[in-house]
Protein backbone atom coordinates (compact mmCIF):
# COMPACT_ATOMS: atom_id res chain seq x y z
CA UNK A 1 0.00 0.00 0.00
CA UNK A 2 2.87 2.21 0.97
CA UNK A 3 4.65 1.77 -2.34
CA UNK A 4 1.32 2.55 -4.36
CA UNK A 5 0.84 5.62 -2.37
CA UNK A 6 4.45 6.51 -3.28
CA UNK A 7 4.19 6.19 -6.75
CA UNK A 8 0.36 8.30 -6.69
CA UNK A 9 2.62 11.12 -5.39
CA UNK A 10 5.57 11.01 -7.91
CA UNK A 11 6.27 13.70 -9.79
CA UNK A 12 5.94 12.80 -13.91
CA UNK A 13 7.23 14.67 -16.64
CA UNK A 14 6.22 14.89 -20.35
CA UNK A 15 7.94 12.79 -23.56
CA UNK A 16 9.72 15.13 -25.31
CA UNK A 17 8.34 13.13 -28.57
CA UNK A 18 4.73 12.41 -28.22
CA UNK A 19 4.18 14.25 -24.75
CA UNK A 20 2.39 11.50 -23.01
CA UNK A 21 3.94 11.74 -19.38
CA UNK A 22 6.01 9.47 -17.42
CA UNK A 23 7.76 9.32 -14.13
CA UNK A 24 11.37 10.10 -14.06
CA UNK A 25 12.71 6.23 -14.16
CA UNK A 26 10.62 5.08 -16.60
CA UNK A 27 10.98 8.24 -19.09
CA UNK A 28 14.46 7.69 -19.99
CA UNK A 29 13.28 4.10 -21.53
CA UNK A 30 10.29 5.18 -23.02
CA UNK A 31 12.36 7.92 -25.11
CA UNK A 32 14.48 5.92 -26.41
CA UNK A 33 11.52 3.67 -28.14
CA UNK A 34 9.76 6.20 -28.79
CA UNK A 35 12.66 7.35 -30.78
CA UNK A 36 13.06 4.05 -33.00
CA UNK A 37 9.09 4.13 -33.26
CA UNK A 38 8.61 7.46 -35.06
CA UNK A 39 11.89 7.01 -37.09
CA UNK A 40 10.23 3.58 -38.37
CA UNK A 41 7.96 4.42 -41.72
CA UNK A 42 4.98 3.06 -41.02
CA UNK A 43 3.90 0.64 -44.48
CA UNK A 44 1.07 2.37 -46.81
CA UNK A 45 -2.04 0.00 -46.43
CA UNK A 46 -3.06 -1.41 -49.92
CA UNK A 47 -6.89 -1.58 -50.08
CA UNK A 48 -6.12 -3.10 -53.80
CA UNK A 49 -4.13 -6.07 -52.54
CA UNK A 50 -6.56 -6.80 -49.44
CA UNK A 51 -9.47 -6.91 -51.77
CA UNK A 52 -7.60 -9.23 -53.74
CA UNK A 53 -6.73 -11.47 -51.62
CA UNK A 54 -8.50 -14.84 -51.15
CA UNK A 55 -10.48 -13.76 -54.21
CA UNK A 56 -10.86 -15.08 -57.86
CA UNK A 57 -9.95 -11.20 -59.21
CA UNK A 58 -6.00 -10.83 -60.60
CA UNK A 59 -4.32 -7.78 -58.58
CA UNK A 60 -3.82 -6.66 -61.77
CA UNK A 61 -7.33 -5.94 -62.87
CA UNK A 62 -7.98 -4.27 -59.31
CA UNK A 63 -4.89 -1.92 -59.49
CA UNK A 64 -6.33 -1.27 -63.17
CA UNK A 65 -9.55 -0.10 -62.16
CA UNK A 66 -7.89 1.87 -59.04
CA UNK A 67 -5.89 4.43 -61.87
CA UNK A 68 -9.01 4.70 -63.57
CA UNK A 69 -10.84 5.82 -61.03
CA UNK A 70 -7.79 8.37 -60.30
CA UNK A 71 -8.00 9.94 -63.72
CA UNK A 72 -11.50 9.96 -62.99
CA UNK A 73 -10.93 12.05 -59.84
CA UNK A 74 -12.01 9.67 -57.65
CA UNK A 75 -15.57 8.84 -59.00
CA UNK A 76 -15.93 5.69 -60.75
CA UNK A 77 -17.38 5.69 -64.03
CA UNK A 78 -21.03 3.82 -63.97
CA UNK A 79 -22.38 1.73 -66.83
CA UNK A 80 -24.87 3.55 -69.49
CA UNK A 81 -27.97 2.22 -69.68
CA UNK A 82 -31.25 3.33 -70.98
CA UNK A 83 -33.11 1.65 -68.55
CA UNK A 84 -35.96 5.01 -68.18
CA UNK A 85 -36.56 4.80 -72.22
CA UNK A 86 -37.27 0.84 -71.94
CA UNK A 87 -40.05 1.00 -68.65
CA UNK A 88 -41.65 4.61 -70.13
CA UNK A 89 -41.79 2.37 -73.21
CA UNK A 90 -43.50 -0.59 -71.28
CA UNK A 91 -45.91 1.49 -69.25
CA UNK A 92 -47.01 2.96 -72.43
CA UNK A 93 -47.29 -0.11 -74.36
CA UNK A 94 -49.37 -1.69 -71.59
CA UNK A 95 -51.87 1.29 -71.89
CA UNK A 96 -51.95 1.31 -75.16
CA UNK A 97 -53.11 -2.33 -75.21
CA UNK A 98 -55.79 -1.91 -72.74
CA UNK A 99 -56.94 0.73 -75.15
CA UNK A 100 -57.27 -1.60 -77.57
CA UNK A 101 -59.12 -4.03 -75.37
CA UNK A 102 -61.61 -1.77 -74.91
CA UNK A 103 -62.05 -0.60 -78.28
CA UNK A 104 -62.62 -4.19 -79.91
CA UNK A 105 -65.20 -4.51 -77.53
CA UNK A 106 -67.23 -1.49 -77.16
CA UNK A 107 -66.44 -1.11 -81.74
CA UNK A 108 -65.03 1.98 -81.42
CA UNK A 109 -61.98 3.04 -83.14
CA UNK A 110 -58.65 1.52 -82.42
CA UNK A 111 -55.93 4.43 -80.90
CA UNK A 112 -52.89 5.20 -82.50
CA UNK A 113 -49.89 3.57 -81.69
CA UNK A 114 -47.86 4.25 -78.49
CA UNK A 115 -44.97 6.71 -78.87
CA UNK A 116 -41.70 5.43 -78.49
CA UNK A 117 -38.15 6.08 -79.10
CA UNK A 118 -38.48 3.75 -82.54
CA UNK A 119 -41.51 5.42 -84.00
CA UNK A 120 -40.92 9.11 -82.84
CA UNK A 121 -38.01 9.38 -85.41
CA UNK A 122 -34.96 9.39 -82.86
CA UNK A 123 -34.03 6.02 -83.93
CA UNK A 124 -34.29 3.79 -86.79
CA UNK A 125 -36.67 1.16 -85.64
CA UNK A 126 -34.73 -1.92 -86.66
CA UNK A 127 -31.34 -0.44 -85.14
CA UNK A 128 -33.15 0.72 -81.91
CA UNK A 129 -34.57 -2.94 -80.98
CA UNK A 130 -31.16 -4.41 -81.91
CA UNK A 131 -29.20 -1.63 -79.55
CA UNK A 132 -31.64 -2.33 -76.82
CA UNK A 133 -31.48 -5.90 -75.87
CA UNK A 134 -27.88 -6.23 -77.59
CA UNK A 135 -26.29 -6.65 -74.31
CA UNK A 136 -28.97 -9.87 -73.61
CA UNK A 137 -28.20 -13.22 -72.92
CA UNK A 138 -30.62 -16.01 -73.64
CA UNK A 139 -30.99 -19.23 -71.89
CA UNK A 140 -30.73 -22.28 -73.92
CA UNK A 141 -32.64 -24.14 -71.33
CA UNK A 142 -36.19 -21.75 -71.89
CA UNK A 143 -35.39 -19.61 -74.43
CA UNK A 144 -35.51 -16.52 -72.24
CA UNK A 145 -33.49 -13.21 -72.42
CA UNK A 146 -31.78 -11.49 -69.47
CA UNK A 147 -29.35 -9.15 -68.74
CA UNK A 148 -25.44 -10.58 -67.79
CA UNK A 149 -25.72 -10.11 -64.03
CA UNK A 150 -29.60 -11.75 -64.15
CA UNK A 151 -28.71 -14.05 -66.96
CA UNK A 152 -25.49 -15.52 -64.70
CA UNK A 153 -27.81 -16.35 -61.84
CA UNK A 154 -30.84 -17.49 -63.98
CA UNK A 155 -29.60 -20.07 -66.53
CA UNK A 156 -27.11 -22.29 -63.03
CA UNK A 157 -30.74 -22.70 -61.82
CA UNK A 158 -32.37 -23.28 -65.26
CA UNK A 159 -30.53 -26.04 -65.85
CA UNK A 160 -31.25 -27.44 -62.52
CA UNK A 161 -34.64 -27.28 -62.95
CA UNK A 162 -34.09 -28.57 -66.52
CA UNK A 163 -32.28 -31.61 -65.60
CA UNK A 164 -34.96 -32.22 -62.14
CA UNK A 165 -37.83 -31.86 -64.87
CA UNK A 166 -36.50 -34.53 -67.04
CA UNK A 167 -35.53 -36.57 -64.41
CA UNK A 168 -38.95 -36.80 -62.75
CA UNK A 169 -40.57 -37.24 -65.88
CA UNK A 170 -39.30 -40.39 -66.87
CA UNK A 171 -39.60 -41.74 -63.35
CA UNK A 172 -42.98 -40.75 -64.06
CA UNK A 173 -43.62 -42.56 -67.00
CA UNK A 174 -41.81 -45.88 -65.55
CA UNK A 175 -44.27 -46.07 -62.69
CA UNK A 176 -47.24 -45.27 -65.27
CA UNK A 177 -46.54 -48.42 -67.41
CA UNK A 178 -45.56 -50.43 -64.31
CA UNK A 179 -49.44 -49.72 -62.91
CA UNK A 180 -50.43 -50.79 -66.61
CA UNK A 181 -48.91 -53.99 -66.60
CA UNK A 182 -50.02 -54.49 -63.36
CA UNK A 183 -53.18 -53.52 -63.87
CA UNK A 184 -53.29 -55.91 -67.09
CA UNK A 185 -52.02 -58.77 -65.62
CA UNK A 186 -54.25 -58.69 -62.09
CA UNK A 187 -57.08 -57.88 -64.55
CA UNK A 188 -57.47 -61.23 -65.40
CA UNK A 189 -57.07 -63.07 -61.78
CA UNK A 190 -59.16 -60.16 -59.27
CA UNK A 191 -62.53 -58.55 -59.62
CA UNK A 192 -62.58 -55.08 -60.80
CA UNK A 193 -63.82 -53.41 -57.01
CA UNK A 194 -60.57 -54.88 -55.66
CA UNK A 195 -57.96 -53.83 -58.34
CA UNK A 196 -59.73 -49.97 -57.99
CA UNK A 197 -59.00 -50.20 -54.77
CA UNK A 198 -55.22 -51.41 -54.67
CA UNK A 199 -54.58 -48.80 -57.34
CA UNK A 200 -56.08 -46.40 -55.36
CA UNK A 201 -53.59 -46.72 -52.34
CA UNK A 202 -50.50 -45.93 -55.38
CA UNK A 203 -51.75 -43.02 -57.13
CA UNK A 204 -49.76 -42.30 -60.44
CA UNK A 205 -48.04 -39.55 -61.07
Amino acid sequence: MASAETAKDEQTFPCRICTRRFIKSSLDKHEQACKKLTKMQRKVFDSGKQRALNSDIPINDVRKVQKEREKMGGVFPRPQTNWRERHEEFISAVSASKQVGNALKTGAPLPPPPKTASNAGKFNKTKNFKNKFKDYIKCDFCGRSFNKNAAERHIEFCKEQSVRKAILSKQGRQKTSECKFLFKTYKQIMPFYLIKLIFSLYPTY
